[in-house]
């Protein structure tokens, strides 16, 4: 895969080290962000990080 997206779960299931090094890394998107970026409304239950907040 050269692009796109798993879930953190899965990532940490599958291939722990890449998901530990993407959360490191700053890699991670919030549930929130993640449904902006596909062009949906996130869901009430999404929240987002303080750093989305102040956008």
């Amino acid at each position: 895969m050269t692009s796109g997206y798993v879930d953190t779960n899965w990532a940490n299931a599958h291939h722990d080290r890449w998901g530990r090094e993407c959360q490191e890394q700053g890699q991670v998107l919030s549930a929130a962000k993640f449904a902006r970026l596909r062009g949906e409304k996130p869901a009430p239950d999404a929240v987002a990080t303080s750093e989305e907040r102040v956008k």
